[in-house]
C-alpha cells in the first residue's frame, strides 16, 4: 500500500476514534453539526476543485468526484462535531476566538504538510491562508447554526 493510502487509512481510523469522544448528552448536537458541515463542504469542495484552486491527485472514488471523500465528507465534519460539542460558550470572546485557532491551525498545518509530502492534495491557486480562512468561516457558520437550531423556540402545534 502506498504512503498516500496509509495516510488516508490513518485519517479514517483517527476520525472514527473521535466519534467516541462525544458525550452522550451531546449526540444531537454532534449529529446536527456533522450534517450541517456536510451541507457546507459538499458544494464548497466541489467548487474549489472545479475552479482548479485545489487538486486531489489521489482520490477514493475518481469516477464519482475529484474531491477528497476522506477529508470533505468524513474527517472535517467529525472534527466539527468535536468542535461544537466542546465549545467554550460561557467563556470570554478571547477564549472563544482562541478555540477557533486551536482547531483551525493544526488542520491548516496538517494540510500544508500533506501538500508538501504526499499526493493527497495540491494547491493550484490556493494557499495556507485560504485554508485557514475557509476553516474559520465554516466553523463559525456551523457554530452559529447549532446555536440557532438548539436555542430557537418551538412553535406550538396548530389545530387544523
Amino acid at each position: 500500500m502506498s504512503k498516500d493510502r496509509w495516510v488516508l487509512t490513518a485519517v479514517w481510523v483517527l476520525s472514527f476514534g473521535l466519534i467516541f469522544t462525544i458525550p452522550r448528552r451531546k449526540i444531537r448536537l454532534a449529529v446536527m453539526s456533522f450534517l450541517f458541515k456536510l451541507m457546507l463542504t459538499c458544494p464548497i469542495g466541489l467548487i474549489v476543485v472545479e475552479y482548479n484552486l485545489v487538486a486531489y491527485p489521489v482520490v477514493e472514488l475518481p469516477d464519482v468526484s475529484r474531491t477528497s471523500m476522506t477529508y470533505e465528507y468524513f474527517a472535517y465534519p467529525i472534527i466539527c462535531m468535536v468542535f461544537n460539542c466542546y465549545y467554550p460558550s460561557g467563556r470570554s470572546r478571547c477564549v472563544q476566538f482562541s478555540y477557533y485557532i486551536i482547531f483551525c491551525m493544526p488542520l491548516t498545518i496538517t494540510e500544508v504538510i500533506l501538500e508538501h509530502y504526499t499526493n493527497l492534495v495540491r494547491y493550484v491557486h490556493w494557499s495556507w491562508f485560504c485554508t485557514m480562512l475557509s476553516l474559520m468561516i465554516t466553523f463559525l457558520l456551523s457554530r452559529m447554526f447549532c446555536v440557532w437550531f438548539f436555542n430557537r423556540k418551538r412553535a406550538p402545534a396548530s389545530n387544523m
